[in-house]
């Protein structure tokens, strides 16, 4: 049966009902059918007091299947499936055990699916856009070698570990922009609203104000004067940023490329990418896809679309004959140690054994830069944050000194 023509028919029940202890409880599950509801009722323990079913339709205020429910879904699948349990006994455990609702919807539309000859690859594909063309590829794959539990495995290690890395580098980058936002903050309501209250003071105590304060004083007057300019203009260049990113491709890919050139973390977002490419390079090399497959299923995976031009121009190059070695180096898709280990693994034949080397290269070596910079970004924020307040209570105190000196 084509994927388009299939329509998975779901059923949203809301029920109240009582439990063992006869104690009320509603809720809300995704069912097959109404009987199937039955068993999820009886499953649960419960004895429905009132039941109202409709056919599920989809909106967009709906909640979404997250990569954290695909990770779980890698991971639990591939443990049933290593216990001998059936696929389809495998994810009718899951949809029962399963609390969140965008989980049992997708796993009763690949439930469905099936039952319905659809294979599970093509299942995935239509279940949610999250089971992207390298995810159920390998699905596919691994349904011809008849390796589901190993392909769920390696795919459930692969998502560990980019998430891990991923939540590293997002973590080191939220720490100084909140600490900058807060500041901004500070140092404003300090200027439009402390700063000129001790101008009034010193005036009518009749003192002079310092060189240092008059400036001071001179960005308070601006700030105030400009501060709606300021802000509808950030909000018109946020705007345009967000509009070039989502709607204009050649932006998006200026955006990724000068991202790549921020000193300390572009160094950081390449390695990331290069760890996410060896990686699939290795699952799907040992999964025993064609390597220009391979390497469509890596551009498939990596985020930064002028990377992904690179895995293209990679691709072209080794379809007009050359070798992976020549066409990574012309390319520039790799660094040259990279490039250099990668022609080590396909003259020797260990090309997967080089990927999987590779990746864990980049993995420590990510680690190790996102621990140094986090140590260094902390003192680093707090000597330059320091500085600007210092200077703003220094301009606010010095006419307290210099007026001390002349009442003393």
């Amino acid at each position: 049966m084509p994927i388009d023509s299939f329509q998975p028919t779901i059923f949203c029940i809301h029920y109240r009902a009582r439990d063992a202890k006869r104690r009320v409880r509603t809720g809300r599950f995704y069912a097959l059918s109404m009987s199937d509801a039955q068993h999820q009722f009886s499953h649960m323990g419960l004895t429905p007091l009132r039941v109202k079913s409709r056919v599920y339709q989809p909106n967009v205020f709906q909640s979404t299947f997250t990569v954290k429910q695909l990770n779980e879904f890698s991971t639990q699948l591939a443990t049933l499936l290593a216990s001998s349990i059936s696929l389809e006994q495998s994810l009718n455990i899951m949809r029962k055990g399963s609390s969140n609702a965008a989980q049992q919807r997708v796993l009763c539309k690949i439930l469905l699916a099936i039952t319905s000859g659809l294979s599970l690859s093509d299942s995935l594909r239509m279940a949610d856009k999250k089971f992207d063309g390298f995810y159920a590829n390998l699905v596919q794959i691994a349904e011809a070698h008849g390796d589901l539990a190993g392909c769920f495995n390696d795919l459930a290690t692969l998502q560990q570990k980019s998430q891990r890395l991923k939540k590293r580098v997002t973590k080191m980058l939220i720490y100084p922009a909140l600490v900058t936002v807060v500041a901004m903050i500070v140092c404003y309501l300090m200027l439009t609203q402390v700063i000129p209250e001790f101008e009034q003071m010193f005036i009518s105590l009749g003192g002079s104000l310092p060189l240092f304060t008059q400036y001071v004083l001179t960005l308070s007057y601006w700030l105030q004067a400009h501060s709606l300019t300021i802000v509808l203009w950030l909000l018109s260049l946020l705007g345009s940023l967000s509009w070039i990113y989502q709607r204009n491709g050649l932006g998006r890919l200026l955006m990724h490329k000068y991202a790549l050139a921020i000193p300390l973390v572009g160094d950081t977002l390449k390695q990331l990418a290069w760890c996410r490419i060896c990686q699939t390079l290795a699952i799907t090399l040992a999964a025993g896809m064609p390597l220009l497959h391979c390497l469509a299923c890596a551009k498939a995976s990596c985020t930064n679309d002028y990377i992904k031009q690179k895995i293209t121009l990679t691709c072209s190059l080794l379809e007009s004959g050359n070798t992976l070695s020549q066409s990574l180096h012309d390319s520039e898709l790799f660094d040259q140690t990279r490039q250099q280990l990668l022609s080590i693994g396909e003259q020797s034949g260990q090309l997967e054994k080089m990927l999987i080397h590779g990746s864990e290269q980049l993995t420590q070596s990510i680690d190790s830069k996102v621990d140094h910079l986090s140590q260094l970004i902390e003192p680093v924020m707090i000597v330059t944050l320091g500085s600007i307040v210092g200077s703003l209570v220094i301009a606010m105190y010095l006419p307290i000194f210099e007026l001390m000196n002349h009442l003393g």
